[in-house]
């Protein structure tokens, strides 16, 4: 396809990307809808228990703990060139080969386990790339004047949001008017979204783009060295780069990131928000044994569990509209500290519906339901909220993407622990398909259990907001931008930058010279103090470390001796 500029080529570009993203995340959303055919599948053919279903679901859960991970298998290691491209073609075809499978060959508990764990790790996987390509897509527009940076995120997350309204509603009809493995059958079809993502989405190949990059860099040196000649740090830079100290430099920065890193884990204010939020969702879940009561015992379709499963999704939107309007600038312990205490007595509802108690009332049993889920979906999220706002506030410099995206697996961790400590308790308190008399004891015991982590927020101080930033050091291409910007008289450069620039390098330098006849008797630089056109000749004694300046002095690196 022919362009009739390089903006035009951009734009096209970049219009195939958002498509693609938009493709990932409706997929991410929308794939859900075969969510309660698991269920019923695991609950219903395979006749497995509640804790086994507990622990069937904190396996298959492991590949959304591990989402960092799978961001630096993405970004270190390229197929064929590309870290994104290939990389979500295979997930979409791994995800429909086990909905394959899950179709015609999955008669066992281990093998539904496996088939299972693969396709929330192409999901998870899916979720990493789709993600990445917002990122990409946000850094491009951060040059224009009219950002869209925010608006590619909120359509991300709001595709991602109309595919959840969708399954939620169409997995419980599903269920209801046809075979599991039917809609097992139709969940094949889903991934071709991914697919299809992957042959749209535009990316340059690794070595291709370096090779830009290297070549666009010489492009910049050059102009910079034609237009100022009366600088001398500018060839110095330039060889610089020539030699491959650009690259030794980025290495450099590449450690010096791993380092702060490392330290940055390490810090008070971070351990300490970390562990609440792994022991805060650890907590025990009573979702297993409790499914298990309201289809078996209660009598509740698939459908009324859809319809459920849309209003709290649409009350989680609402919290999140909420949050936005009101309570952005509320106290992050404070916050938590309400949400957990209003959750604690909210779920006594469900507590109430296991004994009939609203029966006495006249309270239908779906009603109740539909409101103590809705409610405590929407409580769910004003909670989870300020954890990923505080997860945004801690994230330093240069390492977002990493520290985010591990404040996000710690949740998904906890979330497996619970589902673990759930299986353990549903045990402990003899429940089973058939025996529900000790599940009102559970929930409980599980909400009593959910108020332990909050003595742990008088450990978080308010000082643990503030932004955690450090500068990290500048590279080759920023150096030359800031030496651009100078004045020709900017005396203090020279000694704070310039100095140390030419203090590593002058031993390769001097060997370059010495090789190169051209800069002793061809190469001429304008005096900058007097702004003249008088040359100079370069002499291997004024290479080293110390030489004469043009007033005769003895100094470190400065301009040569003007004859």
């Amino acid at each position: 396809m022919k362009f009739a500029n390089e903006d035009e080529k951009h734009e096209s570009y970049k219009e195939r990307n958002k498509l693609s993203y938009v493709l990932i995340a409706f997929h991410q959303g929308v794939s859900y809808i075969s969510q309660l055919a698991i269920q019923y599948f695991f609950k219903d053919e395979l006749k497995v228990e509640p804790s086994q279903l507990a622990t069937i679901n904190s396996i298959t859960h492991i590949p959304w703990a591990i989402k960092p991970i799978l961001g630096l298998i993405t970004d270190l290691v390229p197929i064929c060139g590309y870290r994104r491209k290939i990389y979500i073609i295979l997930c979409g075809i791994i995800n429909l080969l086990c909905w394959l499978f899950m179709t015609f060959y999955t008669h066992t508990v281990p093998m539904a386990t496996v088939m299972i764990f693969l396709v929330n790790l192409s999901l998870s996987f899916c979720s990493v790339l789709g993600e990445a390509v917002v990122v990409e897509l946000s850094k491009m527009e951060k040059t224009d004047k009219n950002s869209k940076a925010k608006d590619f995120v909120s359509t991300f997350f709001l595709c991602r949001t109309i595919g959840e309204l969708l399954s939620s509603y169409l997995k419980g009809l599903f269920v209801d008017i046809m075979p599991l493995r039917k809609i097992f059958f139709i969940a094949c079809f889903v991934p071709s979204l991914i697919i299809i993502s992957g042959f749209i989405l535009v990316e340059n190949q690794v070595g291709k783009t370096n090779k830009e990059e290297g070549k666009n860099d010489e492009e910049k040196i050059s102009l910079v060295n034609n237009s100022n000649n009366n600088s001398r740090r500018y060839n110095t830079i330039h060889n610089n780069l020539e030699n491959g100290e650009h690259n030794s430099s980025r290495n450099r920065n590449e450690s010096n990131l791993f380092h702060e890193f490392i330290t940055f884990m390490c810090q008070k204010y971070v351990v300490i928000p970390l562990a609440f939020i792994i022991i805060f969702k650890s907590m025990p879940s009573y979702y297993d044994a409790f499914f298990y009561f309201i289809t078996n015992e209660l009598k509740f379709t698939a459908s009324d569990l859809g319809k459920i499963s849309f209003c709290s999704t649409i009350a989680i939107l609402i919290a999140i509209w909420i949050y936005k309007a009101y309570l952005k600038e509320f106290n992050f312990k404070t916050m938590i500290t309400i949400g957990t205490i209003v959750s604690f007595f909210v779920s006594f509802l469900c507590y109430v519906l296991v004994l009939r108690l609203n029966l006495k009332i006249g309270v239908p049993d779906f009603w109740l339901l539909l409101f103590t889920n809705s409610f405590l979906s929407l409580i769910g999220e004003l909670v989870l909220l300020p954890i990923l706002s505080l997860a945004c506030v801690l994230c330093p410099k240069n390492l977002e993407g990493t520290i985010y995206s591990i404040f996000m697996s710690s949740l998904n961790l906890g979330g497996i622990f619970s589902q673990l400590n759930g299986s353990l308790c549903t045990s402990l308190f003899g429940i089973t398909s058939k025996n529900y008399d000790n599940l009102h004891w559970f929930i409980l015991f599980a909400k009593f259990l959910s108020l332990m982590p909050l003595p742990i927020l008088l450990c978080i101080n308010n000082n643990y907001f503030e932004p955690k930033e450090k500068e990290i050091k500048e590279d080759s291409k920023e150096e030359i931008k800031d030496i651009c910007n100078l004045e020709s008289d900017s005396t203090n450069y020279k000694e704070k930058k310039d100095i140390q620039i030419l203090k590593t390098n002058s031993k390769k330098f001097s060997n370059k010279i010495e090789n190169s006849r051209e800069y002793e008797t061809n190469n001429n630089f304008y005096d900058r103090e007097s702004n003249g056109h008088s040359k100079n000749k370069i002499n291997k004694d004024s290479l080293g470390v110390k030489y004469q300046d043009k007033y005769g002095e003895n100094k470190n690196f400065s301009y040569p001796k003007k004859n």
